[in-house]
């Protein structure tokens, strides 16, 4: 049988991974989003976006190609995990989602440029 997650895990490896986002610490970052992103089965569509637009954060700032790619398709993900949802916080979080996608498509774009 598969223990349960609780809420407070999911936040917990969302906020580590913060914690190294901001020190720029980009391997251990991705490492926290990682296990975050495997815990978001089940979870609302709105924490499953969040991991996922944190993990693309990470990937985007390591700036490969191959990393570049991850994270549009991390974005593309996150944005229809919220398909569906009608709260207010849900469209922002989509909008959020949308502009770092253009984004990353860009920074794709001009690395293989």
């Amino acid at each position: 049988p598969c223990a349960q997650v609780r809420p407070y895990e999911r936040a917990t490896l969302l906020n580590i991974a913060q914690v190294h986002i901001k020190m720029r610490r980009w391997d251990a970052a991705l490492e926290f989003c990682d296990r975050a992103v495997r815990l978001a089965k089940g979870a609302p569509a709105d924490w499953t976006s969040k991991a996922l637009a944190r993990r693309a954060t990470v990937r985007s700032a390591r700036g490969t190609v191959e990393d570049l790619d991850s994270a549009v398709s991390d974005l593309d993900r996150a944005f229809h995990a919220l398909d569906g949802a009608e709260s207010k916080a849900s469209g922002v979080a989509r909008e959020a989602v949308l502009d770092q996608y253009r984004a990353a498509l860009q920074a794709r774009q001009d690395a293989t440029s």
